[in-house]
Order: structure tokens, then sequence, then C-alpha cells
């Protein structure tokens, strides 16, 4: 007669089971210890190609340098038309003008934060000469449009009086006699002219006396000169660059591991498939 299983019989069935479980669940735990081991391994690996001249590093870590110089390069490029509109909102009443040198400032420091960001940290010394090109860069290229402008402005100032006798001239020949006559005059009596015999004339006087420069009947003063100048100059490099480095310099610090991870995953993935054939 066949014996029929008893509960208790069931019951040690259901113990083996367990067992497989739970022996099952070790198994995969032990994997998991074992995990940085295979990372340390993979990492001597790496280690062994770099020595050998070949490496299997993300892309986001083999171009860190060539992601900082972009960030630099499309920093200033991007920076070039806002010196333009800083050049002119530095002539805001009462210094209005130096918020948005903190403004523009901020906005191109996150762009290069943004493109530079896969490869931090990076070391103390590219970011503070990279930084430090983009902001002389932007300011620079300001008081140059502002260099440029002055003579404009000389001219545009003169054609206000309705006093003034424009001879044979048409009021368009008189506006570029004027603008001639101010570069020739900053050219002798600031050598070099231009954008250096500028910032020698506003820093000195900003003055344009009666009869100095044929064209101009009255005296003219430039906007800012002397110390206003100086001042308004210092305040806006100053700001300029709190606004570009303070962005920049989070370049220094460490990226959470787990970004990390996810941004080099999304690097190598991007990279494979640039590099699969027959892709559409």
């Amino acid at each position: 007669m066949p014996r029929i299983p008893t509960d208790s019989a069931a019951s040690a069935a259901g113990n083996v089971n367990t067992r497989d479980g739970a022996s099952a669940t070790n198994k995969e735990r032990s994997a998991l210890r074992s995990t940085p081991e295979i990372e340390s391994g993979s990492h001597e690996g790496n280690e062994a190609d770099r020595a050998s001249g070949h490496t299997d590093l993300p892309v986001a870590r083999r171009g860190r340098l060539g992601r900082w110089v972009a960030a630099v390069v499309i920093g200033a490029v991007v920076g070039t038309p806002l010196a333009w509109l800083l050049s002119h909102a530095a002539f805001l009443p009462f210094f209005l003008g130096l918020f948005f040198f903190a403004l523009f400032g901020l906005v191109v420091g996150a762009l290069m934060h943004r493109i530079a960001a896969a490869g931090r940290p990076y070391a103390a010394m590219p970011i503070v000469l990279g930084t430090t090109v983009v902001v002389l860069w932007m300011w620079g290229f300001s008081i140059y449009k502002e260099s440029r402008d002055f003579p404009v402005q000389r001219a545009e100032e003169t054609m206000e009086d309705r006093r003034l006798d424009l001879g044979d001239h048409t009021p368009a020949s008189y506006r570029a006699m004027v603008r001639e006559n101010v570069q020739s005059y900053l050219r002798q009596a600031y050598a070099p002219g231009g954008f250096l015999g500028y910032v020698r004339f506003v820093v000195r006087d900003g003055v344009l006396p009666k009869g100095t420069v044929e064209g101009i009947p009255r005296t003219q003063r430039a906007a800012h000169r002397g110390g206003v100048w100086l001042l308004r100059a210092g305040l806006s490099i100053g700001l300029l660059a709190f606004g570009v480095a303070s962005q920049t310099n989070l370049l220094r610090l460490k990226r959470d591991p787990a970004v990390r991870k996810i941004d080099e995953a999304k690097a190598e993935a991007a990279a494979e498939r640039g590099s699969s054939p027959g892709e559409t």
C-alpha cells in the first residue's frame, strides 16, 4: 500500500526550498561584495593599458582638456556680442549698467560650466587662466567698442547745435569730418590714438576744449572721465570677473560618483552609436 506524505514531510520539503533560496541570495550578495575586486582589477588593467599607450577610458575623461579649451573659446565667442551691449550699458545713470556686467558674467560662466562639467574636477591653474582670458576679452572688447563710439558721439553732439554752420557740407559729410578730426586729434595728442589713445584721453581729463578739433565749435566732455572712469572701469571688470568665476570655480569640485557614472555611460553610448556602421 503506497505511503501518503505527511505534513512533516511537506514541511521538510519547504525547508529545503527555503535553504535553496537563501543559498542563492547569499551567492548574489557574495557577487555584489566581489564587485569592488572586479572594478579594482579593471582599474589595474586600465593602468596597464595606459602604460602601454592604449586606453579605454570614457570619452568624457579623455577629453578633459579639450572640453575646457572648448568652453573658453565658446565663452569668448558668446561673450563678444554681450560685451557690445555692455559698452552701452556702462553709461546708464548712477552706474546702473554695472549690474549687467555681473549678470552677463553669470550667463557666460554658466555656459562654460555646462560645456566642461563632464570632465571635472579640474586643477586650479587652467580654471584661473581660462576664466581670466574670457573676462579680459569681454571687458577689453567693451572698452574697445566704447573708444570706437567716442568720435561718433562727438559728431552727434556737434550736430545738435542749432547754431552750427555747415558751410558747404551736408549733415552726413559734416559728421564724417568731425569723426575723422577727433580720431586725428587722439592720434596726435594721445599717441598712438585709437583704443589706447582714448583710454589715455579719458583718464587724463576727457575734455575737448573749444577750437581744439576742427568742426567742433564748443567744448565737449566725455560722459565718464578721470577718476569716475577709473572707478567705473574697476567695478565693471570686478563684477564681470565675479560673475564668470562664480560658475567656473565650481569645476574644481568633484562630481557625485553616481552622476559621473551616468555621464560616462551616456558618453560611451553616444560614441558607440557614432561609430556603428549602417546607422541613419
